[in-house]
């Protein structure tokens, strides 16, 4: 539907002529060798997080279970789907779910840190060239939004209050599983950080990864020949990937095409262009997938099928003292 929309409003043959016109070797040269790449950066990340959380998997392992959720990504809401998919294929492996959740949601909420501090670095290096755009406002909220991250991250201790008070409320409007769930969650947090090297090792490859991510949309914007500072893309895209994250469409389409129009156009890039730059990033993230699509026609039977019990051994109680 808002793909739809957008295609009504904006010159489909510009688009296409930009699209029919891009420099292939730049764009399946560098360009997918970099989204490729990503993908194994944030796999050696999920596996360092699980080795905090003491479940020990080889590296081979985890890149099968990352592809397969990157190819359900294409037919569900957002990045939630795949997330989801790797969760509970790891689950019922290790039968440890509450572990497996933690490392997937602490890797993506590591990686939205990273990003959001690109983003802020960027944005206030860069002052000058945003203060006068539609974007300004936008900018500050993500700047506050990462300092918020960054207090979290480097003083949990602050959490506790906040965990206590959901589970008060919980508990007064009669849901004690609301309020025993969250104990577990934020226990299960606390000792995903207990191995500190490792937490930073993370939160370094998270910077790596959202760097290489931000160089490929450079390389596609080279390969249709658009004319834009680069320097709008460490800001840009940071709130672009924020705001596509949010579960309104599969996969992104529509939503992705919609944010990109609207911030790059406040720097100056046409409507057509924004779209022909979102829809030649999103090509390269589909090529991708369709290894994991691969992967789960040759491996697929292999992912554990029954559910089993949920054997949360000590129920991650390291924290509750």
């Amino acid at each position: 539907m808002l793909m739809t929309f957008l295609l009504y409003r904006i010159d489909i043959e510009q688009v296409a002529g930009l699209l029919a016109n891009l420099s292939w070797r730049l764009y399946f040269g560098p360009g997918l060798l970099l989204v490729v790449a990503s993908c194994f950066v944030s796999t050696l990340k999920w596996k360092m997080l699980l080795n905090n959380l003491g479940i020990e998997k080889t590296y081979r392992n985890l890149l099968r279970y990352f592809y397969i959720g990157a190819f359900f990504n294409m037919f569900l809401p957002s990045t939630i789907g795949g997330d989801a998919v790797r969760i509970i294929s790891l689950g019922r492996e290790e039968k440890k779910y509450l572990r497996s959740a933690v490392s997937v949601v602490g890797g993506r909420l590591l990686g939205y840190f990273a990003l959001l501090t690109i983003g802020t670095v960027s944005f206030v290096y860069n002052y000058d060239l945003f203060v006068d755009t539609p974007l300004f406002y936008l900018l500050v909220l993500m700047a506050m939004a990462n300092a918020a991250m960054a207090i979290f991250f480097l003083f949990p201790g602050v959490a506790v209050p906040v965990v206590n008070g959901v589970c008060a409320l919980a508990r007064l409007i009669r849901f004690p599983a609301i309020a025993e769930n969250v104990r577990k969650i934020h226990s299960g947090f606390t000792e995903l950080r207990a191995g500190q090297r490792r937490v930073w090792g993370a939160l370094l490859l998270s910077f790596v990864f959202q760097l290489i991510s931000i160089t490929a949309h450079v390389f596609v914007l080279i390969s249709l020949s658009l004319d834009i500072n680069v320097v709008y893309f460490f800001a840009i895209i940071p709130i672009a990937v924020t705001l596509v994250a949010l579960p309104l469409s599969l996969n992104g389409v529509g939503l992705r095409e919609w944010v990109h129009v609207y911030l790059f156009g406040a720097v100056g890039l046409e409507g057509p262009e924004a779209v022909a730059l979102s829809l030649g990033v999103f090509f390269l993230v589909v090529l991708n997938s369709c290894i994991g699509g691969i992967v789960y026609m040759w491996k697929g039977h292999e992912l554990p099928s029954e559910p089993g019990a949920n054997q949360e051994e000590g129920e991650i109680t390291r924290a509750e003292s």
